[in-house]
């Protein structure tokens, strides 16, 4: 069976999936399959997220007066019973609406970021260098901003290009590290919740990360400027990676 097929089969998670005559199969394939066993633990940290939102989100001030209001009119004590029960009913419908209008966006252009990795994959790069500077020179007066090329421990650097993620003019640029291709992509923060996405703290600094598909983003802000880090290499080595360059951008 290949990965999209298992990712079918065991939907929503393997310990809930429907037993079916593929299970078994698809059940052998996720044993040996790394990809398959990031995209569930993916889905299975975005469930643990989402629930630990619901608790965190408050009901908008107008809306709570609002239904305060009506509880205290004079009325019977059946009465308010009813309106209490309706109110709550509102605020649990209400929890979950904001948090997909609120954070659904971010997290479905970080999911656009992984593609576009995917999209990429073989480095069709128009500008091939090995040289940040000369990169950096290449990106000049076609980004709307200063783009800035760390170098990076045991990756190497391999070129850029100018992309677009839903409308948004992004610099792409190329590393291999380990045989394993490593995209990052600079932005600018607007319209962005980093809030969206996961949180590490990392020698005093925030990264936020997010996995979808068997990749990871691992990403920070600094200026206005977000990178983003996508690659299916180890998480643990994205966030080195990501943390080095937060510490090479402060300092620059």
């Amino acid at each position: 069976m290949n990965c999209e097929s298992v990712r079918s089969v065991l939907y929503p998670e393997p310990a809930k999936a429907a037993v079916t005559i593929d299970t078994a199969a698809a059940r052998a394939h996720l044993a040996g399959c790394d990809s398959c066993r990031r995209h569930f633990e993916g889905y299975a940290s975005w469930c643990r997220e989402f629930k630990q939102s619901l608790g965190s989100e408050v009901a908008p001030d107008n809306l709570r007066a609002h239904v305060g209001s009506l509880v205290s009119r004079p009325g019977s004590s059946r009465r308010r019973r009813l309106i209490s029960v309706i109110a709550a009913a509102l605020l649990f419908a209400l929890i979950p609406a904001s948090w997909f209008a609120l954070r659904m966006p971010s997290r479905l252009f970080f999911q656009d970021v992984c593609q576009d990795h995917m999209r990429y994959l073989q480095g069709q790069a128009q500008v091939a260098s090995d040289r940040p500077s000369e990169i950096e020179s290449w990106f000049r007066g076609k980004a709307e901003f200063a783009v800035t090329v760390p170098p990076i421990e045991n990756a190497e650097l391999r070129g850029g290009r100018l992309c677009f993620l839903k409308g948004k003019k992004a610099a792409l640029i190329f590393y291999n590290r380990r045989g394993r291709p490593v995209s990052l992509f600079q932005f600018t923060a607007t319209g962005v919740r980093l809030n969206a996405l996961n949180k590490q703290v990392i020698d005093g600094a925030a990264l936020w990360r997010m996995s979808w598909n068997g990749y990871t983003v691992v990403l920070f802000e600094s200026r206005g400027i977000i990178s983003a880090f996508v690659s299916d290499v180890q998480e643990s080595e994205l966030l080195h990676m990501a943390s080095a360059a937060r510490l090479g951008s402060a300092q620059h």
